[in-house]
């Protein structure tokens, strides 16, 4: 399975979710970031989506395994540390606190609607599930044209008809983001690998960038996927490719680079655990702000982070990377541990 991974894309799934912790910590290019980075990651499933003979249920179990059950988890630890520590959550956000509430909070996770402040970024895991099985299903039952035009009928209606506070208005961005990117995939493999020199990579970087600068002048609003505040469809697609074109070069000039290379794969196998888990890193962060800053303790409830100053962007992404990748490589290891033990147990006897 390992041999077969994509270091580019390992890569590019790990810058970009460095520059999502970076964004959430308030970097000061945070609107030049906002304009591509979950976008990228829709456009990079799509890349690496391929139609198998295996049927709808087992890509569905597939996807209950890598994307709903690491939801539930991470939801319901995070409402648990709410419910322990009520101080972390906003003002102005009711906290369960009766038995009733609770019960609801905890079913509303389970059917995949429901988060809490600490896991907030997690909509992206049950848009992207939603989303990967509805184009796997539309994909194996209609032509490549016939696939066009229901996305993008489908887009359509969730971008100008329905409303936002039914929170399944951006599933319809994300299937466009899917094809696309299942479009480049079969572009890309049709180009000959000769055509992909150094000097026309980093032209494809420098007028990438510039488009995405360009982007930034036209209007004052952040493009948020989230919401599926997109300014404008056009303005949506253009950004979105922009930067994953833009990503997809560098990651290609830094396969160049080994250590840093093999650094940015790894983080880019892990991004569920930072994805999930930055958050709750960021307060303890603004616990040692509050400390050492003698602040009010009230401020631990701000979102994303709880204090920005000069340089507090550098290390709250530092240990909202940091904390994440220590935790999952010591239970790796600790997995790994178990596993050897059992077997020479078995072994032995």
């Amino acid at each position: 399975m390992n041999a077969k991974r994509n270091i580019t894309i390992d890569i590019m799934k790990g810058l970009l979710i460095i520059l999502m912790v970076a964004g959430h910590a308030q970097v000061p290019i945070h609107r030049f970031i906002y304009l591509f980075h979950m976008p990228a990651f829709f456009l990079i499933s799509g890349w690496l989506y391929k139609s198998t003979d295996n049927g709808d249920l087992f890509f569905i179990k597939r996807k209950l395994k890598g994307l709903y059950k690491p939801y539930v988890k991470w939801n319901l630890i995070c409402l648990a540390i709410l419910i322990a520590f009520p101080i972390l959550q906003q003002h102005d956000a009711a906290i369960p606190n009766t038995l009733g509430n609770i019960s609801a909070s905890v079913i509303k996770m389970f059917a995949f609607r429901g988060r809490t402040i600490l896991s907030d970024p997690s909509w992206f895991v049950y848009v992207l599930f939603f989303a990967t099985i509805i184009y796997n299903f539309v994909s194996k039952r209609l032509s490549a044209i016939q696939v066009g035009g229901v996305i993008c009928v489908s887009f359509i209606v969730t971008y100008y008809v329905i409303p936002n506070k039914l929170e399944i208005d951006n599933i319809g961005s994300a299937l466009l983001l899917l094809w696309l990117g299942h479009l480049l995939r079969v572009l890309y493999n049709n180009i000959d690998p000769k055509h992909m020199t150094a000097p026309w990579i980093l032209l494809q970087t420098l007028v990438s960038a510039t488009v995405l600068t360009a982007l930034l002048f036209f209007t004052d609003k952040e493009l948020r996927l989230i919401d599926n505040e997109l300014i404008a469809p056009s303005y949506f697609i253009v950004a979105s490719l922009a930067g994953f074109t833009f990503i997809g070069c560098i990651s290609k000039i830094i396969t160049k680079l080994k250590f840093l290379s093999h650094s940015l794969a790894y983080v880019g196998r892990h991004t569920l655990i930072i994805l999930f888990t930055h958050i709750i890193v960021f307060k303890i962060v603004g616990l040692l702000q509050i400390y050492f800053y003698e602040l009010n303790i009230s401020e631990i409830s701000n979102y994303p982070i709880c204090y920005k100053d000069r340089f507090s962007w550098i290390y709250y992404t530092i240990a909202g990377m940091g904390l994440p990748l220590l935790y999952e490589f010591i239970g790796n290891k600790a997995a790994l541990y178990n596993e050897r033990r059992k077997q020479s147990k078995t072994c032995s006897e």
